[in-house]
């Protein structure tokens, strides 16, 4: 027996791995590995080691590289490993050399402690297979899968089980969203900077509200209604304090401040359907929150429209469902929302682009559930869609607490 630190020490070439990997993100913030660490373990492992990804992707490429030919690896993971844009080299590689005869989701419940959603993977080093046996135990289900798949398309895409959605059939004459609109998300270091500038409101209406992920909701925000959470601490009406920005950095705060400007969307990144409404200019947007600008009024308006259709998140969840790790359906990254099919200004009458004004201008008067689905049945229609069984799907979804919002 050997106790030691597995990530700087050289394992001896085994037959069998069996192994529980350190849950820990690989960033010098969040992971609290030293530049030196760091440095080491980037030499050691150039695949599983990448920036911002788990630090349990480099133990896997420390045991496979460990592991004879024949042998065999099985780890407990989390789920994210399937679909982080960080661990696409290692599953690349993986699939070349180690791929998975097993793998099993065990969902969130199995280490209630840790917050995390898990699985267990079975690795076969050097070997050739012909299928890979697949169990999800939230909700349950076991498949077996051609492995040639996991060339063909993303471990996610294969691995996670397809969304439960309403069949359709986008028009022919649909555009991309990204021809459209223009999408971005701010960084991490930029959560962080607009936190300690945030403050609570003494004003009823402020220069500069600040939004989070938990104020957005699909056609509204909370501002002011519901608490939100932001870098650990709770307010009930968050602004952001332009004199104390200004103070740590003036140059970036007012470079950043100028996304800020103008009518446009905001989107959550995480939820159970698309989650999106309209802001006025001055509006902060708080990372990770999508911002979604259109080069007219009117054409955010139609966009706006359609986002908050049933189809605009049945369409995602087709495509990109498999990207969710959380359980919470809707994992919303900008290059996937990009691809977005829907109806441009050029193609509506201009009665129905006076109906849609006189129908979004209702739900904004008055963020009610017959206003909303107002409006998404109208979305629906142009894009020649029935109402139902989108409409009974997408409500379904809804959380509860979010259905009786619309109650109120």
């Amino acid at each position: 027996l050997q106790c030691c630190d597995a990530m700087t020490t050289d394992w001896p070439a085994v037959d069998l791995v069996i192994t529980n990997p350190p849950f820990v993100s690989s960033s010098l913030k969040k992971g609290g590995l030293d530049a030196e660490t760091r440095a080491l373990l980037r030499q050691r492992f150039p695949i599983g080691f990448q920036k911002r990804s788990d630090l349990a992707a480099a133990f896997i490429e420390a045991a496979v590289r460990c592991t004879k030919p024949g042998g065999r690896i099985a780890l407990v993971l989390p789920e994210s490993l399937l679909a982080t844009e960080a661990a696409a080299p290692l599953r690349s590689w993986l699939t070349d050399n180690a791929p998975p005869s097993r793998i099993d989701l065990l969902g969130a419940k199995a280490f209630p402690d840790a917050s995390v959603r898990a699985a267990t993977w079975v690795l076969e080093c050097g070997a050739l297979l012909e299928n890979i046996e697949l169990t999800s135990h939230s909700p349950w289900s076991r498949r077996r899968v051609p492995a040639q798949q996991l060339r063909q398309l993303p471990w996610s895409a294969v691995v996670v089980p397809p969304q439960q959605i309403p069949s359709f059939k986008i028009p022919e004459s649909a555009q991309k969203l990204d021809d459209l609109a223009d999408l971005s998300r701010g960084f991490t270091d930029d959560f962080y900077f607009f936190a300690r500038s945030i403050r609570e409101a003494e004003e009823q209406s402020p220069a500069h509200p600040v939004l989070s992920v938990g104020l957005v909701d699909p056609g509204r925000h909370w501002w002011g209604e519901r608490r939100a959470k932001i870098a650990g601490r709770w307010f009930q009406r968050p602004e952001l304090h332009m004199a104390t920005l200004r103070t740590e950095d003036s140059e970036r705060a007012e470079r950043l401040m100028a996304k800020q400007q103008g009518r446009r969307l905001l989107l959550a990144t995480r939820s159970a359907v698309l989650e999106c409404c309209a802001v006025a200019s001055g509006v902060v947007a708080q990372v990770p929150l999508i911002t979604l600008r259109s080069k007219t009024v009117e054409e955010l308006d139609l966009i706006y429209a359609q986002l908050l259709s049933p189809l605009a998140t049945a369409w995602y969840l087709s495509r990109y469902g498999h990207l969710d790790q959380t359980g919470a359906g809707v994992d919303l990254r900008v290059p996937a929302l990009k691809e977005l099919p829907l109806r441009s200004m050029a193609s509506i009458a201009p009665s129905t682009q006076t109906e849609l004004c006189r129908r979004l201008q209702a739900l904004r008067d008055r963020p009610g559930q017959n206003e909303l689905q107002s409006v998404q049945c109208l979305a629906l229609e142009l894009m020649d869609q029935p109402h139902d069984p989108l409409m009974t799907w997408w409500w379904e979804r809804l959380p509860k607490k979010l259905r009786d919002g619309y109650s109120r």
